[in-house]
């Protein structure tokens, strides 16, 4: 039952209790779960509806403005949330500071976006452009005005809540978007929906987090934010130009309807990550933050997480790669053919950018920003010279140069397990038996005949994604029975079942 503006999660977030921490992070995974696949559902089934009722130019406009509003999006959070999490100790004047810092940075990016918005509309020579940023700007306010109520969320590893919470918001978005598109507002559909879903998020974390900023602000920890901020922002901003310089790329080169083929390509097997890693990593980082001074438990945490993820995110990725024809006929019509071979490719870079993002919590919870933005800076030019040289060859060659990208992101994992006292080779292990059983699921549906596969569009879907699970199913439990183990643990604990530990001494349990 979800209790609304329950004190308790203030006072937990004063003093918090490692008791049942094992508990907290299965119930946490069980509720991620299940949000992923309401998501993942509803977006799917949204993005169907909304690709027949818009155009590619539209979603090309929507991924050119993008590139401007995200930034600013990530200018205004600068890791503020994160720090409220990985703090060992935290005081009510802390989320007042906390709160300030970030209203008075929203306030002033939303400014700072209605200029840029007048840059943007030149530099991609599309004016409509301007007004969609301006309008979107808007986002910045709702946004900084929760970033707190979120974050404590988080720190309490309150994961039934941040479900009504995350889940709410996506229902009202995903709604208002095809009410508004199906009433002829095209592309503005996208964008007011966009401002719709972020007041939703504001209104029920408030409503379930009491937290009320009082008017007082302390000086000294505005300076400690400084320079831990400074590294989460550092490194944010270099991720984001590494995320988004093949659309700004495409978008400025080809333009907004070759941009939209792309975006629509990409967002696919972004979900792996939006939907899969990055609602895990918000059960983990709060989780590695309370082991950060147990070694052992860390390195279990880590190498289990890795394990249980790579088992679901590598047979999506091969399997969206290896069903692209048919996949997007159905969920998107003839008018998006031009997607096919770029999915292809990008769904395997999807499933390598969800695992190897899923390490980057171990710069932040060893409290080592510093250590990603450097890694990331040092990244960025080769990023640039890949995609650059692979536009040579148009939109393909972006989805090469991209995929090659993200295998090279190793390193950063390397350097990050290091700080665990972990290997490379440890990693690799644990993706091991995924990567095979997709390997074998991808090279058998790629030779079923094509008699088998003359059926109608929606039927042949099926058939082939009942043939690539079952397929995979059985690889996996021939190369790796100890992963069905695992899981069934994680089902026993999420029921309430007692199970035998986890692993030596380890306080996840």
């Amino acid at each position: 039952m979800i209790r609304f503006a329950d004190k308790r999660i203030l006072l937990e977030c004063l003093r918090p209790d490692l008791a049942g921490l094992g508990s907290k992070v299965a119930i946490g995974a069980a509720w991620t779960f299940t949000n992923v696949g309401l998501r993942i559902v509803l977006t799917i089934a949204s993005t169907a509806i909304l690709a027949r009722l818009l155009t590619p130019e539209d979603f090309g406009l929507i991924a050119m403005s993008a590139l401007v509003t995200e930034f600013a999006a990530l200018l205004g959070n600068i890791g503020i949330g994160g720090i409220l999490i990985q703090r060992k100790a935290l005081r009510r004047l802390d989320m007042d500071t906390a709160f300030w810092i970030t209203m008075a940075i929203d306030t002033a990016l939303c400014l700072l976006v209605l200029v840029a918005s007048f840059i943007a509309a030149a530099i991609f020579e599309t004016p409509q452009v301007q007004t969609i940023i301006a309008v979107s700007s808007l986002s910045f306010i709702l946004a900084g005005l929760s970033t707190v109520h979120l974050a404590l969320l988080s720190r309490t590893m309150r994961f039934r809540e941040d479900f009504v919470v995350q889940a709410g918001s996506l229902i009202v978005r995903l709604t208002a978007s095809i009410v508004l598109a199906v009433s002829g507002f095209g592309v503005w559909s996208l964008v007011f929906a966009a401002l719709i879903g972020q007041a939703t998020t504001l209104l029920l974390a408030c409503a379930i987090v009491p937290f009320v900023p009082r008017l007082r602000f302390n000086r000294r920890l505005l300076s400690a934010y400084a320079r831990t901020s400074g590294s989460y922002l550092g490194g944010g901003i270099v991720n984001y130009l590494m995320s988004n310089l093949d659309y700004m790329i495409v978008g400025r080169r080809f333009g907004p309807e070759a941009l939209g083929y792309y975006q629509t390509a990409f967002s696919l097997p972004e979900e792996l990550r939006n939907r899969l890693s990055a609602p895990l990593q918000r059960v983990l980082f709060p989780a590695y933050s309370r082991l950060q001074d147990d070694l052992s438990a860390m390195q279990y945490g880590v190498l289990k997480s890795l394990r249980l993820l790579s088992a679901i995110t590598i047979p999506l990725g091969v399997g969206l790669a290896a069903v692209s024809d048919g996949l997007v006929q159905v969920l998107y019509g003839n008018q998006w053919l031009p997607v096919i071979p770029l999915l292809e490719i990008l769904a395997i870079g999807g499933a390598a950018r969800s695992i190897f993002s899923l390490t980057a919590n171990i710069f932040y919870a060893t409290d080592n920003p510093h250590l990603a933005f450097k890694i990331s800076l040092a990244m960025l030019p080769v990023t640039i010279v890949a995609l650059v040289t692979g536009s040579q060859w148009g939109l393909t060659g972006v989805a090469w140069a991209m995929l090659a990208v993200q295998f090279l992101s190793a390193i950063s994992a390397h350097l990050a397990l290091r700080l665990v006292e972990l290997s490379l080779l440890d990693f690799l292990k644990q993706l091991f038996p995924a990567t095979t059983a997709s390997a074998l699921m991808f090279a058998a549906l790629r030779a079923l005949p094509d008699e088998l596969l003359s059926a109608p569009p929606l039927v042949s879907l099926l058939l082939e994604v009942m043939i690539g699970a079952t397929l995979y199913a059985l690889a996996l439990a021939f190369i790796a029975p100890p992963l069905f183990r695992e899981f069934r643990e994680i089902a026993r604990r999420i029921v309430g079942r007692r199970s035998p530990p986890e692993g030596p001494g380890s306080p996840l349990r």
